[in-house]
Parts: structure tokens; sequence; C-alpha cells
């Protein structure tokens, strides 16, 4: 894996000047439709239930905190907190502690919160903007590990929805595009071997929705084609639940 890593990024970073004047055309494309910063959905969920509350932490970048939303309810978290709810009868607290244009250097800070919080699950999404700077995969995952390491070292439990597949991002042109999506699927397989290694649960976004974002990419994004629409955000929180769920039975 790392054999094929190395000879990528070396193919890669020969490219570099034509791949960075296309990524800047990309940014303006996707910069050109301005949002607000998006509805914290920190609150309570299922505050009906029965038995003991379950604190779920959401950690990452935009596509952890719902770029693009206006209403907090269309939010991932809070879509994934109100699953949980109804499927456990038990209320959820969510913390919704994901920053926009976050890195996966960028953890510590939200780590810190978290377990500050006591989250007994915490959800991580994270790897887009690592692409996006052209972070090496293995540094990029070192930070994503340190950051499972800890929460796991706190007792909380840890769900890493895995890169997705910048494959099916359309202001992208070739060949930005095709070495974006495998410079995500790169990291996405670094961030799933580490990740077991810890014990981790993992949801291989790219594999379950990859097609879905490409076939039905009027629906599944939003209007700068980059962040998941309403929809988008719901099949994420969708494909997020069982793992999520599976760590909730395990507390």
């Amino acid at each position: 894996m790392k054999g094929k890593v190395a000879a990528f990024i070396g193919a890669a970073s020969g490219a570099l000047g034509v791949l960075a004047a296309e990524a800047k055309l990309a940014q303006r494309r996707i910069k050109s439709i301005d949002f607000p910063p998006p509805p914290d959905p920190t609150g309570w969920y299922g505050r009906e239930g029965v038995g003991l509350p379950v604190t779920l932490a959401i950690l990452g970048d935009s596509s952890a905190n719902g770029y693009g939303m206006e209403d907090a309810a269309e939010t991932p978290g809070a879509v994934l907190a109100d699953l949980v709810a109804k499927h456990t009868g038990r209320p959820v607290h969510l913390r919704d502690l994901a920053v926009t244009g976050a890195r996966s250097k960028d953890l510590a800070h939200q780590v810190t919160q978290a377990i500050d919080h006591r989250a007994d699950v915490a959800v991580i999404l994270i790897g887009a903007n690592d692409v996006v700077r052209i972070t090496r995969p293995e540094k990029s995952v070192d930070h994503l590990e340190a950051a499972a390491r800890r929460l796991r070292d706190a007792g909380v439990e840890v769900v890493v929805g895995l890169c997705p597949d910048f494959g099916a991002i359309k202001p992208l042109l070739p060949p930005l595009r095709h070495i974006a999506k495998a410079w995500s699927r790169a990291i996405a397989a670094e961030q799933a071997v580490r990740m077991s290694h810890l014990g981790v649960r993992t949801v291989p976004l790219a594999d379950v929705l990859g097609d879905d974002f490409v076939a039905r990419a009027g629906i599944f994004f939003g209007a700068d084609k980059f962040h998941p629409s309403a929809v988008g955000y719901a099949a994420v929180a969708d494909v997020l639940l069982p793992a999520t769920l599976a760590s909730v039975d395990g507390l």
C-alpha cells in the first residue's frame, strides 16, 4: 500500500503547476456560492426517551457541521442524533464540535472539547481538506490516529467516516479530479488501516455513497456542487447510523 501511495505522490508532484492552477479555478467556482456559517445543532434529541442519556460528539470539518444548511435539523449531527434517539429509545445530547475548513491536524482541540464534555461516542468526519491541501496520507492520518487514541484512552467510543471520494466533485476538472480522486482514496485507505489497528469502527463513505453522489449529483450536492445538500447530509447520517448504534450498545 505504501509503495503505491509513494508512486502516486511522485507522479502527482510532477504536475503540481497545472494542478495548482486548476485548484485555484475550482476554489473560485466553489466559493462563488457564499454560504453563511452552519447553524449549531447542539442540544437534546429524544428527550422523552428512557434510560441513561447518550452524549454524542461530532468532530471534523464542514462535512460534519453541515456547511450550507440553514436549518439545524438538516445538519448531519442533528439527523444522526435524532436517529440514535429513535432507535435506542434513549435521550441523546449532541455536541457539534466540528469546524469548517478543519484538517486532520486541527482535531486536537476538538478532541479536548469532546473529552471535557464527557462524550460517550465521538463521530469524526475528516480528510477532505487534507485532499485540498495535498497533505500526504501518512501525515494526515498521523493526526487522526492521535485523535482517536486520545478519545479511546479517555473511554470514548469512536466512529470514523472515511474520507469521501473527490471523483464525484464536478467543479474539479480533469486531470485534477482524477488526482483528487486517487488522493482521497489513498487517505481513506490509510484511515481504514490505522483505525482498524486501534479497534475503531469505520464507515467507507466513498464505497457506500460515491455512486449516488455521482449519479444524482443534482440532488446529493448543494448549490456549490462541493458540499452535500440536505439529502446528501441525511444520506451520510444514515450510513453512519449502524456503526454509531453499535458504539452506543457497547457503552
